[in-house]
């Protein structure tokens, strides 16, 4: 650290400017909800379930989300990796070369989230006793909660190329807010299956009104719909042939036609 200090020092002058803690006040405190989302909508779904069912349930609840969050961790690499060509894209516009490699990393995440949705029953019987396996079955469900959140990141890039940190804000929260009274009104009529729903639409409801809030407020650019649909309309078959799979209780045929898939 001494040694860059020393090296960097001849680029850099020390000082205060208030103008400058006023710009960080200003887009960073509006980005505090959209930091704390992530957590929000996992906490609401563990804290209905442990409300309504018991803490066990909860427990088992947490376990699923756990595994799916595998997701996630690709999202968050991928997204870090890939701001600084963002903004490179939208200073050139050279929109066509960003909507591309936003769908390449779409397919990506798609790919990942498939993987966890197949195999993440297996993950979890070798993590833990069959006793608290109990809510695997949960895990396709809260992986395409992933995928929305990854494409809810076509609008929500905007909001901070913009510097309308106030839009992220209002996403975030209605979408919480959405997702509090989705968990309370779907786990009393589905039990832990209404809670993992709630966690995906609430997903899917943060990319819908991040898209129309850019839409109609922000006017940049962002991927097409129809493209992420496409991209989507891909994958969903297989989804729905998962729960086919769920029914086989050999362990080799279930891995086979996995991997066949």
């Amino acid at each position: 650290m001494f040694f860059w200090i020393c090296y960097i020092k001849p680029y850099f002058k020390i000082k205060f400017l208030a103008i400058h803690l006023k710009y960080i006040l200003r887009y960073c405190l509006p980005l505090i909800p959209y930091a704390l989302s992530g957590v929000i909508l996992e906490q609401f779904g563990k804290f209905a379930i442990s409300n309504q069912q018991s803490l066990s349930q909860a427990g088992f609840y947490t376990l699923a989300l756990t595994i799916s969050s595998i997701v996630s961790i690709v999202i968050s690499v991928t997204h870090q990796a890939w701001n600084p060509y963002y903004f490179e894209y939208m200073n050139s516009k050279n929109y066509d070369k960003l909507d591309s490699e936003f769908i390449r990393i779409l397919k990506i995440t798609i790919i990942v989230a498939f993987g966890v949705a197949a195999f993440g029953i297996d993950i979890g019987i070798l993590l833990a006793k069959n006793t608290f396996t109990g809510y695997l079955h949960l895990i396709p469900i809260f992986t395409i909660g992933h995928v929305f959140n990854q494409i809810s990141y076509a609008y929500l890039r905007n909001f901070g190329y913009s510097k309308k940190m106030e839009y992220m804000t209002l996403a975030v929260i209605v979408s919480g807010i959405i997702n509090l009274f989705l968990n309370l009104t779907l786990i009393r009529l589905f039990s832990e299956l209404g809670a993992a729903l709630s966690f995906a639409l609430s997903y899917l409801i943060l990319t819908i009104i991040s898209f129309l809030l850019n839409h109609y407020f922000v006017k940049l650019h962002s991927t097409s719909v129809s493209k992420i649909i496409k991209t989507l309309s891909v994958v969903i078959p297989f989804y729905f042939l998962l729960y086919y799979l769920f029914g086989f209780q050999g362990f080799i045929i279930s891995f086979f036609f996995k991997f066949r898939v």
